[in-house]
């Protein structure tokens, strides 16, 4: 048996039949596709939001990021 993970099997894994692993595999896509498509939380938009605008910032400013207001060569002496 190899141990190359981009090895081609024929033989299903986990002793499973080629029917079961492909009821697995939609009901496992079903249930992510779902997930995918709820809307994004409130506070998650605005993290990314926050992110996107310090990304910003640090590239106007040559790489210097700030967040929550404090340049990031003072963010290390924070207590």
């Amino acid at each position: 048996m190899s141990t190359d993970p981009f090895e081609y099997r024929t033989d299903p894994p986990l002793g499973l039949n080629w029917q079961s692993l492909d009821r697995i595999s939609q009901r496992l896509k079903a249930a992510y596709e779902e997930v995918a498509l709820e809307p994004v939380p409130d506070r998650f938009a605005e993290l990314l939001e926050q992110l996107e605008q310090v990304e910003t910032q640090s590239a106007t400013n040559g790489g210097a990021s700030s967040i929550d207001g404090m340049p990031s060569s003072n963010r290390e002496h924070r207590q």
